[in-house]
């Protein structure tokens, strides 16, 4: 089943599209809407009313769209008066829905903002949360910045800003906060009071740049941490976790090499907590072992791209990059990933669960468009069938009806190690044998290696 995701396109505004389509050559560039404008960064759906669509632009820019009557609003919080200090916003603002109330949003500036009235209005949850430096006195290659210094700040307009803000799955008010500036802030009473654990993280040099904390669904205290501190010419590769609200700190990143790049974004599977994430400047990272050890994603199709953002769609179980290739990638139906084990990977076969499936008419009036039109392939239509094979070979898979009798036999072959992937198309076998081969019949296997290809070519 479809779905629609959304996210900013840097210079070129935010947007939301289709994960799929019922048109037959897949997902156009018309298929996708422009939900704000200026250099789009955090997009967030409502999860109960997914028609309220929040989009996040350069300098803390912040506006709220209904899609059902096009109507935006601007929410950027404002100062009191005119008096300085201002409030200071990073290029890219960190926003976030409350999975605990649809209502209640926050919003990271130099202070985290908390609205429950969905950005009407805002209150600051404690004092600034960074540092509060003046980057005019930073030392920079020997020299104080001044006004003749070329390039002054690099075009970054404040300093230091939350990078950072997510909030507990488990208890609402359990809030973190990381910053440009290295500080990672934790509060259990909704922003009331706050402890900063930076100290806190061995190996780590202090004032890193705090590139993501996810929240476990393992326990109210434990979430995981990345920075990235290639800013200071320290190309490390640093995760860590915490099971008790920063008090302590394990690194966590046994696999990933320094070639990968810096760690942009880490993810829980909400489905199989053991099974994590990590995006880098070069690949994408998983962990079967919540940590303990990752592995390089090499599926096909996934190129040698920054990945910045993951999500995991919950219903379909799919895994979605966001990449600074200004690309959205999809790997249909990780529920494979999500069972693999020690136990599975022992066994000499082991078939995946398989999702309901859904036939589709698929349209086509899209024909005759020119030449020059990019389209991205849709999910595989039809019922996928992972399973698990110790050694390669031939496999049959029996589809059988509910009162088990045998209504299509689809034949392929397994690649040992590996989890292999076949797409049932939701027919029965043909009562008439198909023709012999040379003659362009559609048997099971013919159709099978046709299918295969199409599926493979998703990712």
């Amino acid at each position: 089943r479809s779905y629609h995701i959304c996210g900013g396109a840097q210079d070129n505004y935010s947007w939301c599209g289709p994960s799929s389509t019922t048109q037959q050559l897949g997902i156009g560039n018309e298929d996708w809407i422009t939900v704000a404008g200026g250099d789009g960064f955090y997009n967030r759906i409502d999860q109960k009313e997914p028609n309220i669509i929040y989009a996040e632009s350069q300098d803390g820019s912040l506006s709220r769209r209904d899609l059902k009557t096009s109507e935006s609003k601007s929410l950027r919080p404002q100062e009191e008066n005119d008096n300085p200090p201002r409030y200071r916003f990073q290029w890219n603002s960190p926003l976030m829905i409350s999975a605990h109330d649809n209502r209640t949003v926050y919003y990271g500036g130099n202070h985290l903002f908390k609205s429950t009235n969905r950005g009407d209005d805002w209150v600051k949850l404690g004092e600034d949360l960074t540092n509060n430096g003046d980057r005019d006195k930073i030392e920079v290659m020997g020299k104080t910045v001044d006004r003749t210094t070329l390039s002054r700040h690099d075009g970054v307009v404040a300093w230091p800003c939350i990078t950072v803000i997510a909030e507990s799955p488990l208890k609402a008010g359990v809030l973190w906060v990381g910053t440009d500036d290295g500080n990672v802030q934790v509060s259990q009473n909704d922003g009331k009071t706050w402890t900063n654990v930076a100290a806190n993280f061995p190996g780590l040099k202090k004032g890193a740049y705090v590139s993501r904390i996810e929240p476990s669904k393992t326990g109210e205290g434990t979430a995981y941490v990345a920075f990235d501190n290639h800013r200071s010419a320290d190309y490390a590769i640093y995760i860590y976790v915490t099971k008790d609200f920063g008090k302590t700190f394990t690194r966590i990143t046994n696999g990933i090499p320094v070639e990968a790049g810096t760690v942009h974004t880490v993810r829980e599977d909400p489905a199989a907590t053991n099974l994590l994430f990590a995006g880098t400047e070069f690949a994408l990272y998983f962990s079967l072992d919540r940590g303990a050890s990752w592995h390089k994603m090499k599926a096909q199709g996934l190129p040698v791209v920054p990945v910045f953002d993951i999500q995991i769609q919950p219903r379909e179980h799919d895994l979605i990059l966001a990449t600074h290739g200004r690309s959205f990638l999809i790997m249909d139906n990780i529920s494979s990933l999500e069972n693999l084990s020690d136990d599975v990977m022992k066994a000499d076969l082991k078939a995946f669960p398989t999702h309901p499936a859904i036939e589709y008419k698929m349209a086509n009036y899209r024909s005759f468009i020119g030449g020059a039109t990019y389209l991205a392939p849709n999910a595989p239509s039809g019922a996928v069938i992972d399973y698990y094979a110790k050694s390669a070979g031939p496999v049959q898979v029996s589809v059988k009806d509910p009162a088990g009798n045998e209504i299509r036999k689809l034949t392929a072959r397994a690649e040992a190690g590996v989890v292999n992937r076949l797409l049932w198309d939701m027919r029965y076998d043909s009562p008439i044998p198909p023709a012999a081969a040379g003659a362009g019949g559609f048997g099971g296997r013919s159709e099978e290696r046709r299918v295969g290809k199409e599926c493979r070519s998703r990712w």
